[in-house]
Protein backbone atom coordinates (compact mmCIF):
# COMPACT_ATOMS: atom_id res chain seq x y z
CA UNK A 1 0.00 0.00 0.00
CA UNK A 2 1.54 3.56 -0.85
CA UNK A 3 1.07 6.36 1.10
CA UNK A 4 -0.12 9.96 0.26
CA UNK A 5 1.21 13.34 0.90
CA UNK A 6 -0.79 14.27 4.22
CA UNK A 7 0.35 10.87 5.18
CA UNK A 8 3.72 11.59 5.19
CA UNK A 9 2.78 15.09 6.15
CA UNK A 10 1.40 14.48 9.32
CA UNK A 11 4.32 11.84 10.10
CA UNK A 12 6.86 14.35 9.41
CA UNK A 13 4.97 16.58 12.15
CA UNK A 14 4.66 13.67 14.74
CA UNK A 15 8.21 13.13 14.65
CA UNK A 16 9.33 16.71 14.73
CA UNK A 17 7.09 16.96 17.68
CA UNK A 18 8.20 14.27 19.52
CA UNK A 19 11.98 15.16 18.95
CA UNK A 20 11.07 18.54 20.15
CA UNK A 21 9.61 17.22 23.00
CA UNK A 22 12.82 14.83 24.24
CA UNK A 23 14.77 17.72 23.38
CA UNK A 24 13.18 20.15 25.49
CA UNK A 25 12.86 17.00 28.42
CA UNK A 26 16.37 16.67 27.75
CA UNK A 27 17.51 20.60 28.40
CA UNK A 28 15.24 20.59 31.55
CA UNK A 29 17.54 17.51 32.64
CA UNK A 30 20.53 19.33 32.08
CA UNK A 31 19.73 22.73 32.92
CA UNK A 32 20.19 25.01 36.46
CA UNK A 33 19.04 22.91 39.53
CA UNK A 34 21.26 24.22 41.98
CA UNK A 35 20.21 25.81 44.98
CA UNK A 36 17.23 28.85 45.19
CA UNK A 37 18.79 32.21 44.62
CA UNK A 38 17.00 34.82 45.77
CA UNK A 39 16.86 38.69 45.36
CA UNK A 40 14.53 41.92 45.69
CA UNK A 41 13.81 45.01 43.99
CA UNK A 42 12.38 47.81 45.39
CA UNK A 43 9.92 49.61 42.79
CA UNK A 44 10.58 52.89 44.54
CA UNK A 45 9.00 54.94 41.55
CA UNK A 46 5.72 53.18 42.59
CA UNK A 47 6.01 53.83 46.36
CA UNK A 48 2.91 55.61 47.62
CA UNK A 49 1.35 56.81 50.94
CA UNK A 50 -0.88 54.27 52.72
CA UNK A 51 -2.97 55.05 55.64
CA UNK A 52 -0.78 53.51 57.67
CA UNK A 53 2.26 54.96 56.54
CA UNK A 54 4.26 54.55 53.67
CA UNK A 55 3.77 51.52 50.84
CA UNK A 56 6.58 49.95 48.80
CA UNK A 57 6.04 47.63 46.53
CA UNK A 58 8.91 45.06 45.84
CA UNK A 59 9.07 41.78 43.91
CA UNK A 60 11.00 39.02 45.40
CA UNK A 61 12.81 36.80 42.70
CA UNK A 62 14.17 33.07 42.90
CA UNK A 63 16.68 32.49 39.82
CA UNK A 64 17.47 29.01 41.10
CA UNK A 65 16.61 25.86 40.21
CA UNK A 66 14.93 24.77 43.32
CA UNK A 67 12.32 26.21 45.19
CA UNK A 68 12.29 27.95 48.46
CA UNK A 69 9.89 27.81 51.24
CA UNK A 70 8.54 30.16 54.18
CA UNK A 71 10.97 32.77 52.42
CA UNK A 72 11.99 35.59 55.37
CA UNK A 73 13.06 38.90 53.75
CA UNK A 74 13.84 41.91 56.07
CA UNK A 75 13.73 45.64 54.58
CA UNK A 76 15.48 48.49 56.78
CA UNK A 77 14.89 51.88 56.06
CA UNK A 78 15.42 55.35 57.96
CA UNK A 79 12.19 57.11 58.86
CA UNK A 80 11.80 60.13 60.74
CA UNK A 81 15.52 60.11 61.94
CA UNK A 82 15.12 56.43 63.65
CA UNK A 83 15.51 52.80 62.08
CA UNK A 84 12.81 51.01 61.26
CA UNK A 85 12.51 46.87 60.12
CA UNK A 86 9.79 45.11 58.30
CA UNK A 87 9.74 41.45 57.72
CA UNK A 88 8.36 40.16 54.14
CA UNK A 89 7.75 36.38 54.23
CA UNK A 90 6.35 34.19 51.43
CA UNK A 91 4.96 30.77 51.99
CA UNK A 92 6.51 29.50 48.67
CA UNK A 93 8.77 30.78 45.74
CA UNK A 94 9.03 28.12 42.99
CA UNK A 95 11.72 27.80 41.04
CA UNK A 96 12.11 30.40 38.65
CA UNK A 97 9.43 32.52 39.66
CA UNK A 98 9.18 35.70 40.99
CA UNK A 99 6.46 37.62 43.77
CA UNK A 100 5.21 40.69 43.95
CA UNK A 101 4.64 41.62 47.74
CA UNK A 102 4.36 45.15 49.36
CA UNK A 103 6.28 46.69 52.21
CA UNK A 104 5.01 49.19 54.49
CA UNK A 105 6.70 51.70 57.08
CA UNK A 106 5.42 54.17 59.51
CA UNK A 107 6.36 57.28 56.74
CA UNK A 108 8.43 58.04 53.82
CA UNK A 109 11.61 56.48 53.85
CA UNK A 110 14.87 58.75 53.91
CA UNK A 111 17.21 57.77 51.39
CA UNK A 112 17.71 54.13 50.03
CA UNK A 113 15.56 50.98 51.40
CA UNK A 114 18.17 47.46 52.16
CA UNK A 115 16.90 44.48 51.94
CA UNK A 116 18.36 41.02 53.73
CA UNK A 117 17.04 37.45 52.94
CA UNK A 118 17.02 36.14 56.97
CA UNK A 119 16.78 32.69 55.47
CA UNK A 120 14.31 29.73 53.60
CA UNK A 121 13.19 26.31 54.06
CA UNK A 122 14.67 23.82 51.40
CA UNK A 123 12.06 21.32 50.16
Amino acid sequence: MRRNWLEWAILAASVAAIVGLVGYLLLQVVADDGPARISVEAQAAEGAPAPTGWTLPVVVRNDGGEAAGTVVIEAAATVGGEEEVAELTIELLPAQSEAALVVGFSDRPEGEVSFRLVGYESP
